[in-house]
């Protein structure tokens, strides 16, 4: 054989290995690490409704709170889990150390303000050791707790629970910290033993 031959011979062998070692790279490097293929997931609706992943800060007011009264605040939302169900922690626009969000929409906490007042007759509820007072509306449900020394405010979208008393059990998963962190006091409603 000449050196032309030769050279020619191994000139086709190289083109056709080449394409066959570009795609055994591609499958080892797919097998090494299997989302290095995949497109970025978009944020998709969780079970609850909202959009996983939303970034922009949730707007809320944080009115200036006495010292007690901000740190009891601040206790409770140090003991806020990173995800609530399956909706995912957000920021807020004002008063972290007051104010907390989860999902998209978002259902918010707000801790502090004025106690509510309300009728003798008015529906009241104990949920895990926490009595609350429920205002259900067409696009939310308010729960407003009404024995802990510093009221605690949680709204809840109607999108995550479309009945106004189903929404009691997002109240429920947040009457741990609730307790742990804020202490109850006396009250004129009939919320059990203080």
């Amino acid at each position: 054989m000449t050196v032309d031959a030769n050279r020619r011979t191994k000139l086709i062998g190289t083109a056709i290995a080449a394409p066959f070692a570009i795609i055994a790279s591609l499958a080892t490097l797919s097998v090494m690490n299997p989302n290095a293929t995949k497109p970025a997931a978009t944020p998709q609706p969780s079970r609850s409704g909202g959009r996983i992943g939303a970034t922009t800060p949730v707007p809320m007011t944080a009115p200036k709170l006495p010292p007690e009264q901000a740190q009891a605040c601040l206790a409770l939302i140090s003991q806020l889990p990173a995800q609530l169900r399956d909706l995912p922690a957000r920021r807020v626009s004002e008063g972290p150390e007051q104010n907390a969000a989860y999902g998209d929409p978002p259902l918010t906490i707000q801790c502090g303000g004025k106690d509510v007042e309300l009728d003798p007759t008015a529906k009241i509820w104990i949920i895990s050791d926490v009595c609350w007072y429920a205002e259900i509306g067409e696009s939310s449900t308010v729960w407003q707790t009404l024995d802990r020394k510093v009221q605690v405010t949680v709204t809840i979208p109607a999108a995550y629970a479309p009945s106004g008393q189903a929404s009691g059990q997002w109240a429920a998963a947040l009457s741990a910290p609730l307790v742990s962190a804020m202490p109850s006091k006396p009250t004129r409603y009939d919320c059990g033993p203080a």
